[in-house]
């Protein structure tokens, strides 16, 4: 080795130049300007450094018997670093990267970790990417400082949930959500071909289930509710009012949340084309009460009205109009099934285009509540 000159008491090197500590075998693959210090030794070699600052540490390079190489913190007596045989390598502590550094994996640096100085990216152009636990644990993604948690496809793609492996739910690229359903075609399926399923509902013992149905103003929305406090389905339409409800002993009710028998309507109703409909009244005079009218349609149409009913003591109505249209104007037949008594129903409007049917005293006032059960069809043309 040469050049080697002392100055000042210092050691100084120039190229080629190297300071060997150990045996006297030759030193390796130096080339003609490389300098430095090799410390050989059978065991462990190793190279201290020292400052003797006010906070200075004393550090070793070690190179092991082994094949392994570390850098050790001497006065907290743990290794720092530790590179094995295989190149694996251990840090005891945190390894920090100013922004925009990269931590580079892969033969051809496929991905990269880095903070830009204001986000986080994992990178990778080639192949999936797996954030996989092979152990018992779970893996959380957790946002404890605020702010959300987003899933984001920039593509045109899906994005699929998984367990055991099997594709369970996935929102496609038109953000329509299948469950069970790999081709979802609305905004939400729920599909299972193999056994009896659906969604349920859970709440308290006291509490409400329900599905709400909304519109852009809001103005009249409409549900389905379950009373899990008295046990009653309702259907409510227009501004939440319920509409049909069905309690816990299984009756149906329409305009009433209290119905007395298997199906209770509280307002008109038509079956196979026949008006039904009721009225009372708490007493009735010779002027009466319009209850009924027939009108609407053109020539060769018929209908037919019932009433029977009450009106003060002993007072009974029980009579059936045949209305007909003939050139336009509609006229109509009384066909009383029994005379009437302190009580009629008549009607006005003959060769006019509506017929309108009168409850009234035969003379005075009738009292006690008069009303009448009242039937029509076709319902089109009656109106109670």
């Amino acid at each position: 080795m040469a050049n080697l000159s002392n100055i000042n008491n210092k050691f100084l090197f120039t190229d080629g130049d190297f300071l060997k500590i150990g045996n006297l075998a030759p030193i390796n693959n130096v080339s003609s300007t490389e300098s430095g210090i090799s410390v050989i030794n059978s065991n462990v070699a190793s190279l201290s450094l020292t400052s003797t600052a006010a906070t200075g540490k004393t550090y070793a390079l070690m190179s092991e018997g082994p094949g392994g190489f570390r850098i050790r913190d001497i006065d907290a007596n743990n290794d720092r670093l530790i590179i094995n045989t295989s190149g694996k390598a251990t840090f005891s502590g945190n390894v920090a990267l100013g922004d925009s550094g990269q931590l580079q994996l892969g033969a051809g640096n496929d991905a990269q970790i880095y903070h830009d100085g204001g986000h986080l990216f994992i990178d990778n152009s080639t192949g999936s990417s797996y954030l996989r636990n092979t152990s018992t644990g779970s893996i959380l993604l957790r946002n404890s400082t605020g702010g959300d948690i987003q899933f984001d496809n920039e593509f045109a793609g899906n994005i699929l949930f998984n367990t055991s492996n099997i594709e369970r739910m996935r929102i496609n690229s038109s953000g329509n959500v299948g469950i069970g359903e790999t081709n979802p075609n609305s905004r939400l399926i729920i599909k299972n071909t193999s056994a009896n399923d659906g969604i349920r509902i859970h709440t308290s013992d006291t509490g409400e289930g329900f599905v709400i149905f909304r519109d852009d103003s809001a103005t009249s929305p409409a549900a389905i509710v379950y009373d899990h406090n008295i046990d009653m389905l309702g259907f409510k339409v227009n501004g939440f009012s319920d509409r049909l409800i069905i309690n816990a002993d299984g009756n149906v009710g329409i305009g009433t949340t209290a119905p007395r028998a298997k199906l209770e309507v509280d307002g008109e109703l038509i079956a196979k084309d026949i008006k039904h409909s009721n009225f009372a009244v708490a007493s009735v005079n010779t002027t009466g009460y319009t209850i009924a009218t027939v009108t609407g349609s053109s020539n060769g149409a018929s209908a037919i009205v019932e009433f029977t009913g009450i009106g003060g003591t002993n007072g009974v109505v029980d009579v059936v109009y045949s209305c007909t249209n003939q050139g336009g104007n509609w006229y109509a037949t009384a066909r009383p099934r029994q005379t009437a008594i302190k009580v009629d129903v008549v009607v006005t409007g003959n060769g006019t285009t509506t017929l309108s049917f009168v409850f009234k005293s035969l003379s005075g006032t009738q009292g006690y509540t008069p009303r009448l059960m009242m039937k029509g069809s076709p319902s089109a043309l009656v109106t109670f």
